[in-house]
């Protein structure tokens, strides 16, 4: 197995490795090595800035090897802390529809966001932060399938706010983020505080579309690629799609019933059953 972007270098358990950590890069061993989808992840233990260490899944590609290039100046880490945590505090005057907001929330065994919003009326807003160079597409594609895997874990429905920090979206860059475009997720590209704004601005709209969603009817529709998607009326793009038209019902009902809403389940053949949902 041998390292796409490191073509002379074969990843083994137990080598010192350097990967990206937000704005910053730190150091770290390899755990493991598995394959899963069809791709390579590495488990790797990193050593933190702040003396502390965290085990993270990243794609193998997404690291390098210690020997082969010098560490990035250390101190972007600890900006990378500090800009999460004034977002954090400019969050808390979004207004009263915002119930909490967690700082670096640990979803699961191997999976901590950035922050996460628990919205009234409507599913929790996962914030992700990266560091985008110029012209790494992977970065930004890596990003999005991240924040997708923290918002399958945060629960159904759940929406996503991607902020990028730096000035590496070039057109290249922009092209990926467009393939790969997800309705459920917001992307601001913060170049400097004039950008923060911005970002705020994005939280806020995502956290009343889904307040607003919320007191709405759902249609459950086949999914072009198989499976079945629940569709807003109005809104462009499923809000959510399952394997199962069962899983597809029981999510349109949970929401819709929030405002008395309708479901209406569509066949393939053309028919329509209608569910009335009761709050």
């Amino acid at each position: 197995m041998v390292n796409d972007k490191h073509e002379n270098w074969s990843p083994q358990v137990g080598d010192a490795v350097v990967v990206a950590w937000g704005l910053d890069e730190v150091e770290g061993e390899i755990e493991n090595i598995y394959q899963l989808g069809g791709a390579t992840r590495v488990l790797v233990a990193v050593s933190l800035p702040d003396g502390g260490r965290e085990t993270v899944v990243l794609p193998v590609d997404s690291v390098r090897p210690v020997a082969e290039q010098p560490q990035k100046d250390p101190g972007y880490w600890r900006s990378e802390a500090t800009f999460l945590r004034i977002l954090a505090d400019k969050f808390a005057n979004i207004g009263r529809d915002l119930l909490d907001i967690q700082l670096r929330p640990r979803l699961a065994e191997d999976r901590e966001a950035d922050i996460i919003l628990s919205v009234r009326n409507g599913p929790p807003l996962i914030v992700e932060v990266k560091a985008l160079r110029r012209g790494e597409e992977k970065t930004a594609m890596n990003a999005i399938h991240q924040l997708r895997r923290y918002m399958e874990t945060a629960g159904s429905g759940s929406r996503g706010l991607l902020v990028f920090l730096g000035y590496g979206v070039e057109e290249n860059v922009a092209r990926t983020l467009e393939e790969y475009r997800d309705p459920r997720i917001s992307i601001v590209v913060r170049r400097g505080p004039q950008d923060d704004r911005n970002v705020i601005e994005a939280a806020i709209g995502i956290i009343a579309n889904a307040a607003e969603e919320s007191f709405v009817d759902r249609d459950v529709v086949p999914g072009e690629q198989g499976g079945w998607d629940v569709l807003v009326p109005g809104v462009e793009g499923a809000s959510f799609h399952a394997a199962t038209q069962r899983e597809a019902v029981q999510y349109a009902r949970e929401v819709a019933a929030k405002g008395g809403g309708e479901v209406r389940v569509h066949t393939s053949g053309g028919k329509v059953r209608r569910i009335r949902s009761s709050n």
